[in-house]
């Protein structure tokens, strides 16, 4: 990969990442007078809920210091942190791009579909209505889809250690919170959700007559 794709293409994916994220908060806390983000990740963990999310802050932390240092200095990530056979393949890292891509502008879409629905974390308190239009009527959680692909992605691009952690860690984490958030929504919609459960996929939409 060219320094370029370290030094431009990936700081400008995550800077939009990030803004897009504050932008809707602001939208739905605008609108609601509720803040959409409800995860405490960094209070004192109590079940494995919380646990979950301070694994997953973490892993956001550390992808962002991996996109700063290949930024700031890509061949000494290379040097010291890559997995060489990886770095220098220009078919995993063309992967790795089409990959962040496609999942960036997945999660993207699908937030924006959620409209004030929109949370990050589970609010039991105001979780807002089941949302089963747009990419909701074939799959469960095509934001967390889409956050899987962009962080395979990543590390398809980067190839380095911290990446590759990160991205094995969220390909773990992310099932897991997606199980707990739909046994809080099972309890929220007790004659609703099952139906839905039958009808989607949780990342990827279901295949026909599976």
């Amino acid at each position: 990969m060219p320094d370029t794709v370290f030094r431009v293409v990936l700081p400008l994916c995550w800077l939009w990442l990030i803004v897009g994220v504050g932008a809707n908060r602001w939208q739905v806390l605008s609108q609601l007078g509720r803040d959409p983000i409800v995860i405490r990740p960094w209070r004192k963990a109590v079940t494995a809920g919380d646990y979950l999310e301070r694994a997953l802050s973490i892993c956001a932390l550390l992808l962002t210091a991996d996109i700063v240092l290949n930024a700031m200095s890509p061949g000494v990530v290379a040097d010291t942190l890559a997995i060489k056979a990886l770095r220098t393949s220009r078919a995993v890292g063309s992967l790795g791009l089409m990959l962040l891509a496609v999942g960036s502008l997945l999660a993207a879409l699908a937030v924006r579909q959620m409209g004030v629905s929109w949370r990050i974390g589970i609010d039991d308190q105001a979780p807002g209505p089941l949302v089963s239009r747009g990419l909701f009527s074939r799959v469960r959680h095509p934001i967390y889809g889409g956050m899987l692909l962009a962080t395979a992605g990543i590390a398809g691009v980067t190839a380095d250690l911290l990446s590759v952690t990160v991205a094995a860690a969220a390909w773990v984490g992310i099932p897991v919170q997606a199980r707990f958030e739909e046994a809080f929504l099972l309890s929220r919609y007790p004659q609703d959700y099952p139906r839905y459960l039958e009808q989607t996929g949780r990342f990827w939409p279901r295949i026909p007559g599976g």
